[in-house]
């Protein structure tokens, strides 16, 4: 089966990947494990850091993108890889399809939704009032009424 041996030129979670210095290689298939593949090729090259493997393709992608994890060295001039699946990479046109609300990333946050990763702080302050006396502009604003005696 024919794989492409590479370097992504992003970091590992951005969607679409720019691959550098893909290379064609014939490898053998050591398992059947589709998400974490191991494969054997003719090969003493060792600097890439990415697999893709367009045998591997479905109904769902078309080809299947992975992360060289370990690499084992044959005598005979083989290499053995350890790989692990990229689901961002390997999904990419499913993610760019979806239509979807997205309440947090790392630039923006929205503050009506309730989420515990957000720091939030308050302004707190207790403000005791006899009704029917006025307040003054300044002590208007956002207040809750917590109880009443």
């Amino acid at each position: 089966m024919t794989i492409k041996l590479s370097k992504p030129g992003d970091d590992e979670a951005v969607v679409f990947k720019n691959l550098i210095d893909e290379t064609d290689y014939n490898a053998e298939l050591m398992n059947t494990d589709m998400l974490y593949p191991v494969l054997k090729l003719a090969s003493e090259k060792k600097d890439f850091t990415y697999c893709r493997i367009p045998d591997f393709h479905g109904p769902n992608c078309e080809d299947r993108c992975y992360f060289v994890t370990d690499i084992d060295t044959l005598p005979g001039g083989h290499i053995i890889i350890h790989c692990a699946i990229d689901v961002l990479m390997s999904y990419r046109e499913q993610i760019k399809d979806l239509f979807v609300y997205v309440s947090r990333n790392e630039y923006e946050y929205n503050l009506l939704l309730n989420d515990p990763l957000i720091p939030l702080s308050a302004d707190r302050r207790v403000v005791n009032k006899q009704f029917g006396i006025e307040m003054k502009e300044e002590e208007l604003g956002m207040f809750y009424l917590i109880g009443i005696v």
